[in-house]
């Protein structure tokens, strides 16, 4: 009868995620043994991925809910600030002016609702700071410059007020401040 020999320490060791690949470098958290392929080197020596994972701070984690919030009261703000736009438009109208109160009016107005904006995304998803609400952001201003541009109609005044030159600058500038407002 034959009898079988237990295997041979020869004191090769081999990586635990790439078995094939021999190495003698530990974890230095964990001590698993890892190679220059999976390795992660972090500021306190060389980790296997587990241990390398760094969690992000909540601050930067916005959930869903979060998200739709922002979204929301983005929306509100936009569509709040465009009322409030027309109207004021609507008074000014009925009073003679000169040419730069009509651009102070257009790009100051846009600027306020910028800011109503960068406040209500910023307070909607909880003070987080993440990318995406920055395209909320532009978003939501966009959308009080087109309400804006519809409404002003409804109020007897011309939509044109809001679509030349000094609303254009001014959605810029809304756009800049709303987006300034929610940082990163």
């Amino acid at each position: 009868m034959r009898q079988i020999e237990p295997p041979v320490d020869d004191g090769i060791t081999y990586c635990l995620r790439h078995p094939n690949t021999e190495t003698n470098l530990r974890c230095g958290r964990c001590d698993d043994l890892i190679c220059p392929r999976c390795m992660v080197t972090s500021p306190v020596g060389a980790r296997c991925p587990d241990c390398a994972r760094i969690g992000r701070p909540a601050i930067l984690d916005t959930s869903s809910s979060e998200l739709t919030r922002a979204v929301v009261s983005g929306f509100a703000a936009a569509i709040a600030g465009a009322i409030a736009l027309s109207i004021v438009v609507k008074i000014l109208f009925a009073m003679p002016f000169i040419g730069i109160v009509y651009w102070i009016v257009a790009a100051g107005g846009m600027a306020v609702m910028g800011y109503l904006v960068g406040e209500a995304i910023r307070y909607g998803s909880g003070k987080k700071i993440d990318k995406r609400l920055k395209y909320v952001a532009a978003g939501c201003v966009f959308i009080g410059w087109l309400a804006t541009f519809i409404l002003l109609p409804v109020f007897g005044l011309p939509s044109s007020f809001i679509a030349t030159s000094p609303g254009i600058v001014g959605l810029i500038i809304a756009y800049y401040i709303a987006s300034s407002r929610v940082r990163l």
